[in-house]
Order: structure tokens, then C-alpha cells, then sequence
């Protein structure tokens, strides 16, 4: 019967001996622990950046528990090495037993309970909760008893055992049974509801990053950058941090409920007679209405110093209170901040699940069913972690390295004029250039996560105009609407930059990649696929696609939370198959899941591949990891687009009695066909056009790749934009009930041509998030663009930067469809906006991809409302060709009203 539990005077008694053990010196010299240990929680939570979503309240309980038993017993167990601690499993199964016999009046007889299932798990989580203070007990008792030094001669700190033992020996007499009582208590108290408090500190900080910003605002004003350990005054301090955990223990106190027993009878508005169990409700007296203004919401300003003094003074007890109160909030108080600061100073925090999603678990301590999910994002801008490579890569990396830097001496010794081309090069400011790497060092070594982070800081260090170099080659970047209207607008500048070779494997010389007159003849030869007249016959494959999505999203009404990315590739999978090709291929019956994948590992072998100069000579690469990794990829692209031109031409070649130009007239079942891409092409390749076979299947790959991935980014986007905005998306979906009345009936042309909102919508979202991030030219001439940019360089533009213009977009980082009202357009730059590209070289297919993605768009709004699970600022975008997250876009659907059909 622990100080907790005991009663009378031995209550009294304890009481009064364990409180010197949390006088502030005491706690002041506790501060060196806390900080010791939370810095061992960094460590061991770097494993988790760049995951998906990790439990965080197992590294919290392990955390609270190496500080518990070092301040309470003066003994290290090193529980953070411990990867199952047996424990905390005790602690968590005896919550469970004590509930479960709390809830079962027939379980109350102690000789009952023991023989019941329930009893005999009591037994054994005793013994391994008794056994393990007891172990801690006896080491101090034969060890340290009195010992004020340590070993090495310093100052050995006492723990709270300790000052139970020297109050014992000074004549405050302790059985050895009441030492362990206590230390246990101590133990329960001191590790599990503080562990409690932390996570849900965590959840609420990583569902409102307005507030974990202000924390980390605090935090930086307090540290100034440095990576010191915490002190008590830094914890003093921490006055915003404090408000913030009393807030999150106002709606999740660790122990949500308190009981005591009336020995008299109480008079208040009701008589409550002696020998009643009262039951204090702390979870239901936090949030009264009166106390608390809107009681749900999480606003640590409701413990600002003139609203606490407004309020009763019994408004807010997590820690109990009168003279029962908790003897150790401050211990716990100072060990939260300590922990939660030294998380905070390395770690920015997301919220996977909502707060309406979670499950509180009845127990003692307060918990979430499934834990406290988040995801963590290094705070000191560039967590490096060096790339693994095995044997073979590093003899690929040295040979490579080897050859690279004999072929780059032999070009810098061999030229003069090169030196007087980087000297013109380098008259624009940029990154430090390192000799044979150029100034790509830094990519090299930085996860895939960390990329397009590095490159917008890189572009926001030296906008607008900069270089960089990658090994002897220069690239000049352009983000002013004005110098990327000078290459684009140009019919001088058409060649695509070297990067787009590593295309080459794949796409070959296709729309995307090829040159010169090959070039102009396929551009002039696929133009008319997309005239008006044949985009209006696609739209009832939009359509018929668009309500196969619908359907199959129904299995995920109801979930906590989806990615909604792979739903959306299929989808547009299945579009860009049937109309450019001709072919269905029912990508959303899980077919195709190859080719899905292959395009997604092609995008990071060519980022891969961009950034290890060494990797740039074709033989190299071929030897490596990734080459390997390239040639499957391109087995299973190939083989797929080379499957869908067979099957076009054999269901050609069967049509009995037609002739050439019949292809544009019926199919097998004898109704109306559309023309799709593929049919053309085979039509002059068939008629005698200077077109190979290899031809073919380049332009069907490039389309397949350009009409599907980019087309399914920007529609997961809209999404995500959608779900993060409900009064935009209210508007856009009022917008399809002024067209469809309520009806169910497929999408027309003529109701594309009126979605005017969507379409801005659409286009904001491009602005926001363009599908094709950065997209380059070879100049063949000098240009000038107010900087002197000399003949044969690779002229980068950063479309993601040109869109965030302040002068051309006031207010860049806000979602506003209403950047695309005609008025505000008209008053634009023409080039301050470019999705798809312009100029001779603009994406063919953009009146294509707006069609897709209203159609596929109206049927999502009409069906179903979303709701995004991540913010913007906790999304990492990835540097690929096509501008994604890292974790997809997460969301929730719920039904709209059942609609009827048209």
C-alpha cells in the first residue's frame, strides 16, 4: 500500500518523507537525465524518416522509462537498446486486468479472481513488475546505499531510492516491502503517465503545425540553432511549450478519471452520504462549456496567465489536487518539455489519423487503441544518409569515377576555348563548383526525399537567374516569366537537354525527345488526333472510366484514410490505352499493375542517374544496381506498349473487306469508332511514310508515358487541394449540380465546355503543383535575357518557381482558383503560366488532359466528398520527372446523396 494508495497516517507519514525528493535542486540536478535520454530518442527515431508512418508511442514509453529508473533508482537499464521491454508489456497488461476486474463485480473476491484467467495474468505481470524493482532495490540497498560519490570521483546524483534509503536509515523507519511499494508506485506513475502525456502532446502538435511552428518559433529563440543540451533555465523558458502541454492534458488527461470515499456526510446541492465512492470525471470536467469555450478545440492559449485566472480554480486538474494532489507534476512537467524540445529542435511532427478516428481506450492511463501514428521530417533542412552500395557498385563507382575524370582532364587541358566558356558561364552567380564534379556534390549523397527540398533552397538562395555546373557541363536556371519567354516562344531553341537522353532507352526519339525534321514530321503527322472532333468522341471513355473509379472507391467509404494515387493512375491508365491506342487493357481490374510500377521506378533510376556524373557513360551504368534495375523496366514498357501495337494491327488486318481508310469507321462490333493515335500512325506506316516499326512504338511509348503519369499527378493534386479546401470544393460541386440537376448520367462535351470553375480549379492546382516541375533547352545561340547566356549551354526553367511569381500571383502559396478569372489572366505575363509547357514545343495533348481530368473530376465530386489527411507543409514532394509525393495523397470519401439516373 504505496503513498498513492495508502490512507491515515501512514499516508501522512510517506507523504511527508517523499516530498523533499522533488525540491527544486533535486529536480534541477534530474535535468542532465532527462536531456541524456531524450537525446538517445533522436537517434533511435531516425530510422523512421522517409517512412510511411510509424507507431511513436513505443519510443516514448522506452524514453520515459530509461529516465524513470534513472532518477527514481540511480541505475541505467538502457531501455531505448531493449527492443521489447518486458516491463512495459507488464504495465500495459496489468491496465488491462485492473479494468476488465473493475467492470466485473463478481471478480472483486480475491480468492474468485485468482482462479479466473484474468487472475493468473495478474500473477504473472506481478511477478515481473515486483521482480524488477526489487532487483533495482537491492542494487542500491548493498551497492550505493552510502555512497555520495561515484566511482570516477563526481558527485553522485540521488535518485529517489536513495532518499528513501538514507530517510530509512535516519531513523524514519521503511520496511523493506514499503520501499518497493513506493518505488513502484513511482515507477507506474513516473513513466506511464507521462509517456501518456507526451504522445498525445506529439498527436495534437502534428495535427496543427500553426502551433508546432510557434513551439519551434520558441525553441529557436531559446537555442539559437545549436544542438546544446536542455538546462533548467532553457526549461524555464519554455513558456509557449508549457501552455501547449496543459492544453493537450486539458482534452487528454493521463488518468481521466479519480475516485475517493466519503468518511462523513457531504452537503452541497445534494446530500452525499458517508461511505460513498465518488468518482471524479477529469476527461468530462475539462471540458465544460462554461470553463472552456468551445471545449473541443485544441487552443493552448487557454492558459494564457488572465484566462487560468478567470477560471475556477478546480476547472483543470490532471494532476488531482488539494492535498492528494500529484507529488510529482513538476518532475513530470520539466521531463515533458526536455523530451518534447529536444523532438521538436530535430523533428517537424505529422498526424496521420484524426481526432474524430481515434479510439480512447479505457484504462487507467489514457491511450489511443492503435497508438499515436505520425510521420517525422528531419528540421535541419538536409538529414544526409549516405546511399549503400555493395561490392559490384563500388568497383562501378571507382572504374566509372576513374574514366570520368581522365575523359574531364583531357577536355579542360585540350581547350582552350572551354575556359573561356565557363569563364562567360560563370559571370552568373550559383552554387560553389567543385573541380570534376561541378557543383552536383551535394545531390549525391542525399536521400530521394531530400532532393526537391535541396533544389528549392538552392533556387531561393539565387533566383532568378543562376548556374551550375555537372561536371564540365553548365546549366543556366530561368524563374522570371520574361527570360523563360525568350527560349520558349523561340523556334531556334526546340533540342531538348542532355537529361533527356537517359529518356532515350525507353522512349527513344519520340515526340518528347526527338530533334530537327524527324521531329517536325511526327508533330505534324499526330496533331490531328487531337482535333476537336475526335477529343469529343473520347469523352465517353472519360466518362465510362471516370464511373468504373467511382466504383471501385466504394470499398474504401468508411476507412480511416486511403491513398488515393494508385485508384487515379489505373484510371487514366485505362483512358490514355483506349483512346490513343485503341486498345482497352482494364488497368482497374488490376491489370497493368506492371507497367504502373515499371514507369515508377524509371522516374527514379533517370533522377538517380541525373545526380552521379560517373553514371552518365552508357557502359558504366549498365553495370550498376540501376542500369540492371533500367533494362527490367524497359522489358516490362516495351513489352507492354509492343502488346498493344500487335493486338491494334491484328484487329486491323481481321476487319473483313475494308480499306485503308476504313479504319475510321467501324471496329469488330460494327458500331462508330474513334481514330485513336495508334490507328494513324499505323495508316502511314502502312502507306508508305517515312515511319519504321521502331517509329511506332516510340511515339505510342512517349504518349503512353506523357498521357497517363503527368495526367495522374495533376488529378491527385486537384484532390489533394480539394480535400484541404471544402469551401472549394463546395463551390465546384454546386457548379456539377447546376449542370447534371441531380442526374447520373455520363459527362458530354457540352458539359466539359460549362465546368468554368473546375477548369480554374484545375489550373490553380497546376499552378500549385505543375505536373512536369522543371523542363530544359539546348540553346544552339547565344541568348540575352538582361544576363549574356552563351551558345551550348542547357538552359534549366523551373516552372514549380515561375508559378510562384509574388508579381505575377500575389500571395504564390495560396490555393485561389480565382488566379484564373479572364480579368486576372489578362493582366498576366503570357508565360508566368505554363503547365504544358509553350511555344512550338508545347504539350500536344493539353486540350486532351483538360478534358480527362474534368471528366474524371465531375464524376469524383458528384459521388463522393473528400477530405485530405496531410497539409501542405507536411507533404515532401519528390524529385522525379513528374512532380509526386511521397507518400501519395491520402484522403477520406464520404457519399454524397444517392443520385438519380438521366
Amino acid at each position: 500500500v504505496s503513498n498513492r494508495l495508502s490512507t491515515g497516517q501512514k499516508w501522512h507519514t510517506h507523504r511527508k518523507m517523499i516530498t523533499p525528493t522533488f525540491h527544486f535542486k533535486i529536480l534541477d540536478s534530474f535535468v542532465e537525465v532527462f536531456s541524456e535520454k531524450s537525446e538517445i530518442l533522436i537517434s533511435k527515431l531516425r530510422k523512421e524518416v522517409g517512412s510511411q508512418g510509424f507507431d511513436v508511442y513505443p519510443y516514448i514509453t522506452k524514453c520515459t522509462l530509461d529516465i524513470i529508473c534513472e532518477t527514481a533508482m540511480g541505475t541505467p537499464i538502457n531501455a531505448q537498446g531493449d527492443k521489447d521491454s518486458e516491463y512495459v508489456s507488464a504495465v500495459y497488461k496489468m491496465s488491462e486486468v485492473i479494468v476488465h476486474r473493475m467492470l466485473r463485480p463478481w471478480l472483486s473476491p480475491d480468492c474468485i479472481f485468482k482462479l479466473t484467467a484474468a487472475g493468473k495474468r495478474h500473477e504473472k505481470c506481478l511477478r515481473v513488475l515486483h521482480g524488477f524493482t526489487n532487483r533495482r532495490c537491492v542494487y542500491n540497498l548493498a551497492s550505493v546505499r552510502y555512497l555520495s560519490f561515484t566511482s570516477t570521483g563526481r558527485k553522485r546524483r540521488l535518485a529517489f531510492l536513495d532518499l528513501l534509503l538514507e530517510a530509512s536509515h535516519d531513523g524514519i523507519m521503511l520496511t523493506d516491502e514499503e520501499l518497493r511499494e513506493e518505488v513502484d508506485t513511482f515507477m507506474f506513475e513516473g513513466h506511464d503517465t507521462t509517456s501518456a502525456g507526451i504522445c498525445w502532446t506529439i498527436y495534437l502538435l502534428g495535427l496543427h503545425t500553426d502551433i508546432q511552428n510557434k513551439v519551434s518559433e520558441e525553441l529557436d529563440h531559446i537555442f539559437h540553432g545549436s544542438d546544446r543540451s536542455v538546462t533548467m533555465k532553457d526549461l524555464n523558458e519554455m513558456k509557449y511549450l508549457e501552455r501547449v502541454i496543459k492544453e493537450s492534458l486539458r482534452l487528454y488527461p493521463s488518468v481521466p478519471f479519480i475516485g475517493r470515499e466519503t468518511t462523513q456526510d457531504i452537503e452541497h446541492e445534494y446530500t452525499i452520504p458517508a461511505g460513498v465512492t465518488m468518482t471524479v470525471p477529469i476527461y468530462g470536467i475539462h471540458r465544460n462549456p462554461d470553463q472552456f469555450p468551445n471545449p473541443e478545440k485544441f487552443n493552448p492559449d487557454n492558459f494564457l496567465p488572465e484566462r487560468v485566472a478567470k477560471r475556477h480554480p478546480y476547472a483543470y486538474i490532471p494532476f488531482s489536487a488539494g492535498p492528494r494532489n500529484c507529488i510529482g507534476q513538476k518532475f513530470a512537467m520539466l521531463e515533458m518539455k526536455t523530451v518534447l524540445s529536444c523532438i521538436l529542435r530535430h523533428y517537424r511532427l505529422s498526424s496521420i489519423d484524426r481526432r474524430e478516428d481515434i479510439t480512447l481506450i479505457a484504462e487507467l492511463i489514457l491511450r489511443p487503441d492503435e497508438g499515436v501514428k505520425v510521420i517525422i521530417t528531419p528540421r535541419d533542412g538536409l538529414y544526409v544518409e549516405k546511399q549503400e552500395y555493395n561490392a559490384m557498385e563500388a568497383v562501378t563507382i571507382l572504374l566509372g569515377g576513374a574514366l570520368f575524370i581522365i575523359a574531364l582532364l583531357f577536355l579542360l587541358t585540350a581547350n582552350k576555348k572551354e575556359t573561356e566558356f565557363a569563364t562567360r558561364v560563370n559571370k552568373l552567380h550559383g552554387p560553389t563548383r567543385y573541380p570534376i564534379v561541378g557543383t552536383d556534390l551535394s545531390y549525391v549523397f542525399l536521400k530521394r526525399t531530400e532532393l526537391f527540398k535541396h533544389a528549392l533552397m538552392i533556387e531561393q538562395k539565387f533566383s532568378p537567374i543562376f548556374r551550375t555546373w555537372t561536371a564540365n557541363k553548365p546549366q543556366v536556371h530561368l524563374l522570371q516569366p520574361e527570360d523563360v519567354g525568350v527560349i520558349l516562344r523561340s523556334s531556334e531553341h526546340l533540342d531538348k537537354t542532355e537529361p533527356y537522353e537517359f529518356l532515350q532507352d525507353w522512349l527513344g526519339t519520340g515526340l518528347l525527345t526527338s530533334t530537327g525534321q524527324k521531329w517536325h514530321s511526327h508533330r505534324k503527322m499526330i496533331t490531328p488526333t487531337f482535333h476537336f472532333t475526335i477529343l469529343d468522341s473520347f469523352v465517353e471513355v472519360f466518362s465510362e472510366k471516370g464511373e468504373i473509379l467511382i466504383s471501385k472507391l466504394r470499398k474504401e467509404v468508411g476507412s480511416q484514410g486511403f491513398n488515393i494515387c494508385p485508384y487515379i493512375t489505373k484510371c487514366t491508365l485505362d483512358i490514355i490505352c483506349e483512346t490513343a491506342m485503341g486498345t482497352p487493357v482494364h488497368a482497374q481490374d488490376d491489370r497493368g499493375s506492371d507497367y504502373v510500377k515499371a514507369v515508377h521506378d524509371m522516374g527514379e533510376i533517370i533522377i538517380n542517374r541525373l545526380f552521379r556524373p560517373w553514371l552518365y557513360l552508357n557502359f558504366i551504368f549498365k553495370m550498376s544496381a540501376i542500369g540492371r534495375r533500367n533494362d527490367e523496366c524497359l522489358r516490362v514498357l516495351h513489352g507492354f506498349t509492343n502488346k498493344m501495337i500487335q493486338e491494334r494491327k491484328n484487329a486491323v488486318g481481321n476487319l473483313p473487306n475494308k480499306t485503308d481508310t476504313s479504319l475510321t469507321e467501324e471496329d469488330s462490333y460494327s458500331q462508330k469508332r474513334r481514330k485513336a493515335s495508334l490507328d494513324l500512325l499505323l495508316e502511314a506506316l502502312h502507306n508508305g511514310a517515312t515511319m519504321t516499326d521502331q517509329d511506332v512504338r516510340e511515339e505510342v511509348d512517349t504518349l503512353m508515358f506523357a498521357g497517363h503519369d503527368t495526367t495522374s499527378a495533376a488529378l491527385c493534386w486537384t484532390l489533394f487541394l480539394l480535400g484541404l479546401h471544402p469551401d472549394v470544393q463546395e463551390t465546384a460541386y454546386q457548379e456539377q449540380e447546376s449542370i447534371f440537376q441531380g442526374s447520373d448520367r455520363s459527362v458530354t462535351m457540352k458539359d466539359l465546355n460549362e465546368m468554368k470553375y473546375l477548369e480554374r480549379v484545375i489550373k490553380e492546382t497546376l499552378r500549385l503543383y505543375p505536373s512536369v516541375p522543371v523542363i530544359g533547352r539546348l540553346l544552339k545561340k547565344a541568348v540575352s535575357t538582361g544576363y549574356d547566356i552563351p551558345s551550348g549551354c542547357t538552359v534549366v526553367m523551373h516552372i514549380y518557381g515561375v508559378h510562384r511569381n509574388p508579381v505575377q500571383f500575389p500571395n504564390p502559396e495560396k490555393f485561389d482558383p480565382d488566379n484564373f478569372l479572364p480579368e486576372r489572366v489578362a493582366k498576366r505575363h503570357p508565360y508566368a503560366y505554363i503547365p504544358f509547357s509553350a511555344g512550338p514545343r508545347n504539350c500536344i495533348g493539353q486540350k486532351f488532359a483538360m478534358l480527362e481530368m474534368k471528366t474524371v473530376l465531375s464524376c469524383m465530386l458528384r459521388h463522393y466528398r473528400l477530405r485530405s489527411l496531410d497539409n501542405r507543409d507536411t507533404v515532401i514532394l519528390l524529385a522525379e520527372i513528374v512532380l509526386k509525393s511521397d507518400r501519395g495523397i491520402n484522403v477520406t470519401i464520404t457519399p454524397r446523396q444517392t443520385r438519380n439516373g438521366g
